[in-house]
């Protein structure tokens, strides 16, 4: 097996494809005991609508989630309790453009690996234990809508999104998983969970030709192109300037959105990250603002986030005076655009984020993030590393047109 060899901040980043499709990638950290795993593909709740084999496929909202949960059943038992048994740890998660399973070990690596490779290369769904997961998925549903700071955001996602379905909750509702059936978890399994739209992320003193072994023994060499989502054209306006909803808190909760314009460059998306954290970081003058005027406490945040036809920045918080805290952010975003922003501001945040992502390379489970987002977005880590780099004040000033009236959204937990 021929491997590709790139030196990251000095270890080496081994990654292969696969016969079968898969992109492998392999950060050898051979220092630590822990080793960090993930088997992911590209498949997420924005998935809804596909064309596969020539033709135009619609789903229930929340099947990817629903799938996510039913791959750790298998026929021969349930992949946790082999996990278990090893003494892994093993989780799996399902995001907007992301479905990935994953276990974090001490020893055993190879059975661990085996096992995960396993269950999720082989689908056992009957209709009696589809039925039995909608009540369980239903609970969860329940749970997440009795949830203020999950409601806050993705109420903030409807406001800014007429089309995309970004804006449907990730698990979907009870409505649409009730329509779920065991022939459309194989069909939507054998659509997305195919090789070529697939991912491996290994992070810890592992051997890569083992690696290389057992992926040739467990993944089925079967290379089929994957299916291409379709989305509706999305507006560049937003959906709704403002929305709202009262529940149980001790505070109202807000979330402050931007809607940007998708399917960025690499450079445009890594400069609208410094931008947001200019702006809005704990260095920022809108923090220091918001602090003194105790408008907020440490749970505030501010990001940035990008994916397949979807793109905003959003601030999160609890505030006693959410208009306050929106006249302090708008004024700080006008200074910006009519003050433009200092060198001193922007090195010091560049170094900051430059400085974060080199101490997650001291962590197995960052490491591996990192790289899934990179699998994900089909980018190379060591070119985003560079891109940060080479990042430059007016790189990152262009940016500041994405704050405008159009862009805006409010939503609130009252």
């Amino acid at each position: 097996m021929k491997f590709k060899t790139t030196e990251i901040n000095g270890k080496q980043l081994l990654s292969f494809t696969h016969k079968s499709g898969l992109e492998v990638f392999i950060y050898k950290m051979e220092d630590f005991r822990t080793t960090y795993t993930v088997f992911g593909t590209r498949y997420g709740s924005i998935d809804n609508c596909f064309s596969a084999d020539g033709e135009t496929v619609t789903v229930p909202a929340g099947i990817a989630h629903f799938l996510e949960h039913k791959m750790f059943e298998c026929e021969d038992g349930d992949a946790f309790l082999k996990f278990a048994k090893t003494g892994a740890y093993s989780n799996a998660y399902t995001s907007f453009d992301r479905t990935c399973y994953l276990f974090n070990s001490t020893n055993l690596f190879e059975e661990n690996l085996k096992i995960l490779l396993n269950f999720v290369s082989v689908p056992y769904f009957t209709k009696e234990t589809v039925e039995k997961e909608q009540g369980i998925i239903g609970q969860e549903i329940t749970m997440y809508d009795d949830m203020p700071n999950w409601r806050v955001f993705h109420n903030l996602l409807n406001a800014l999104y007429k089309e995309h379905p970004i804006k449907i909750d990730i698990p979907g509702t009870k409505e649409t998983i009730a329509k779920i059936t065991d022939k459309l978890l194989y069909s939507c399994y054998n659509t997305f969970y195919t090789p070529s739209n697939m991912f491996l992320v290994i992070c810890g003193d592992v051997d890569e030709n083992t690696v290389a072994k057992i992926a040739d023994q467990e993944i089925l060499q079967v290379k089929k192109e994957p299916a291409k989502a379709i989305f509706k054209e999305e507006p560049k306006s937003v959906c709704k300037n403002f929305i709202s909803q009262k529940m149980e808190v001790l505070k109202p909760l807000f979330a402050i959105g931007f809607k940007d314009m998708a399917n960025k460059t690499l450079k445009q998306t890594t400069a609208m990250d410094i931008l947001v954290k200019i702006l809005a970081g704990e260095t920022s003058n809108m923090y220091k603002r918001l602090i003194d005027e105790k408008l907020i406490d440490d749970d505030f945040t501010a990001e940035y986030n990008s994916g397949r036809g979807f793109a905003f920045v959003s601030l999160e918080g609890a505030s006693d005076n959410v208009n306050r805290v929106c006249e302090i952010v708008l004024d700080e975003i006008e200074k910006a655009k009519q003050n433009g922003i200092s060198e001193e501001e922007f090195n010091t945040v560049k170094k900051g984020v430059t400085g974060i992502i080199l101490k997650q390379f001291n962590n197995p489970e960052q490491v591996a993030s990192m790289l899934v987002d990179c699998a994900v977005k089909k980018v190379d880590l060591a070119e985003e590393l560079k891109i940060i780099k080479e990042i430059t004040l007016k790189d990152v000033t262009d940016c500041l047109e994405v704050f405008k009236k159009e862009n805006y959204a409010l939503s609130i937990i009252e």
